[in-house]
């Protein structure tokens, strides 16, 4: 999928949200996201970026964490895990985040 072309499908937002977030959203969404780029007022370079910049926090802590703890890359069911379950790496995030530290998610994602 062309992040400048036009006419895209839900199938195409399915699977650029499946790409960046490990899951989709509603099918609502999705098809207010294809209304909106088939419309003109989107790009698809630009949603994928407002997905990078919503999951940025904790999938790249799930992949970095989880690949120097085993010392070899995850599966992509293995970084969904982490970063869909709320009791693991979405907590630590949202921790870290009230108590204004950085390090703390990466931390006690290595650690927990």
């Amino acid at each position: 999928m062309s992040l400048y072309a036009l006419q895209v499908t839900s199938s195409d937002i399915t699977a650029l949200q499946q790409g960046i977030l490990f899951t989709t959203t509603s099918a609502t969404d999705i098809n207010n996201q294809v209304t909106a780029i088939n419309g003109g007022t989107l790009t698809v370079a630009s949603y994928a970026n407002q997905l990078l910049m919503s999951v940025q926090d904790t999938s790249q802590m799930a992949m970095g964490v989880s690949a120097l703890e085993t010392n070899s890359s995850q599966s992509v069911a293995t970084l969904t895990k982490l970063v869909t379950n709320p009791g693991i790496i979405p907590a630590y995030v949202d921790f870290a985040k009230v108590h204004r530290t950085v390090v703390y998610a990466p931390q006690r994602g290595g650690l927990g």
